[in-house]
């Protein structure tokens, strides 16, 4: 948590905002980095406040604009996400290629870091890009400027040591402070003798520690939660939840794609499309905890409204990641069982040249709402992602994903336009 979140950043920003101490004949024109400075700065803070729209509500607490409060107690996952979220985006054309692309390098290895589960290719990957990320550092940063060695600090050499540790005693991200801080924030609220506040929390430390020991010697002690009422539980943690719309009548584009689905799974489909009536829903509960909502609600709100857009996802279609809005979900048999489905406006296929050059971090690409429709399973949906606007290609959005998930490792030469649902699993 402070390694990456705080220690990293710290110097990071001081970097691309210039204030770093100089020593006598180190020239500050001569630091082609320092681009967080004079009006960008400032108009680049007031993009990161309007960015907030574009996060769901599960990416936790938005960053604010930092050119006015990043000196007003900035939280940590504030840094987390304006840093490694928000900057690979903001600084294309504004960064140094050099420069942004060791960005990139410590971005993808601090994201395969963070996921809750990971495998020892990514652990490889993760520590290659991180060590040459720190020798990259060096040689861009420092230039053998003996003025310059303050540039590197303790935490720049310490970020060699995430892939072995990981290796050591597992992924980080689950032995952060993260989880010691939000254990001790549980703590603190079933405190209910303030006269002896001490005595009555190692009396609660212990209680919660027997509790933990007798679930993991005994297990299905708690009950597991109801699920909320009106929903439908589809297994493996997906669940459509309410609210639930009348039943209406596909549009033209939609029976296309709903067709195209269903002979890809290998029925035989008479005529050119199916009519099919259906009932929109408009939430699905993934199994990462995130709910994924829709354009059917969310595109019916005002302007006005305080919303945080949750429609986007991140979805596999065979062994290919892909990305889209969805419009609303519904019910159909897809060979002879009951299924949960998904109506997805695809998003266009990334810009090659940005995926190519940072190394898969920056996914830019765009979409069109209501149109290159296709009909997936919920059950292929990953996770809900933010797309945030792109100014250097108008109509075009950036990919942030939350932190903790499993990472989309795009690459320029696994990626393809083809948007059809022909290798989508279904269940039979």
């Amino acid at each position: 948590m402070h390694l990456i979140s705080l220690n990293i950043t710290d110097i990071l920003l001081n970097l691309l905002r210039g204030n770093l101490d100089r020593g006598a004949h180190d020239n500050s024109e001569d630091w082609d980095w320092a681009v967080l400075v004079g009006d960008f700065w400032d108009s680049s803070g007031k993009v990161v406040e309007q960015m907030r729209r574009y996060l769901p509500g599960s990416f936790d607490r938005p960053p604010r604009n930092p050119a006015s409060k990043i000196s007003s107690g900035y939280k940590a996952r504030e840094y987390l996400s304006y840093v490694y979220g928000m900057l690979p985006g903001l600084l294309v054309g504004v960064l140094p290629d050099e420069h942004h692309k060791n960005f990139c390098l410590l971005l993808r290895g601090i994201r395969l870091i963070l996921q809750r589960q990971i495998t020892k290719e990514e652990i490889k990957l993760a520590h290659e890009s991180l060590v040459t990320f720190c020798l990259e550092f060096e040689a861009l940063y420092v230039q053998r400027n003996p003025e310059c060695v303050h540039f590197v600090r303790y935490c720049i050499h310490n970020l060699i040591h995430l892939g072995p540790e990981t290796i050591r005693i597992g992924p980080l991200c689950l032995l952060a402070q993260w989880t010691m801080e939000r254990a001790i924030g549980y703590l603190t609220e079933e405190l209910r003798q303030p006269s002896n506040p001490y005595h009555n929390l190692s009396e609660r430390g212990l209680r919660r520690a027997q509790v933990n020991a007798l679930n993991a010697m005994v297990g299905d002690l708690e009950p597991e939660p109801s699920p909320p009422a009106n929903s439908i539980d589809f297994g493996d943690g997906y669940l459509l939840m309410a609210p639930k719309g009348e039943i209406s009548t596909m549009d033209e584009g939609e029976c296309k794609a709903f067709t195209d689905f269903l002979r890809s799974t290998g029925q035989e489909i008479s005529g050119q499309n199916v009519r099919v009536k259906t009932a929109p829903w408009a939430r699905l509960l993934l199994p990462t905890g995130q709910i994924a909502r829709t354009g059917w609600k969310e595109l019916a709100k005002s302007e006005d409204v305080p919303l945080r857009i949750s429609r986007m996802v991140k979805m596999r279609v065979g062994e290919t990641t892909k990305f889209g809005e969805v419009a609303y979900f519904f019910q159909a048999p897809v060979r002879g069982t009951n299924t949960a489905l998904a109506m997805i406006s695809m998003c266009d296929e990334p810009h090659q040249g940005l995926l190519s050059e940072s190394y898969g971090m920056l996914c830019v690409t765009k979409w069109t709402t209501g149109s290159n429709l296709a009909v997936v399973e919920a059950k292929s949906i990953e996770s809900v992602v933010a797309f945030l606007p792109f100014e250097q290609i108008p109509g075009h959005y950036f990919l942030f994903e939350d932190f903790g998930l499993d990472v989309a490792l795009l690459s320029a030469d696994s990626y393809t336009t083809d948007t059809s649902t022909a290798d989508v699993a279904t269940d039979s």
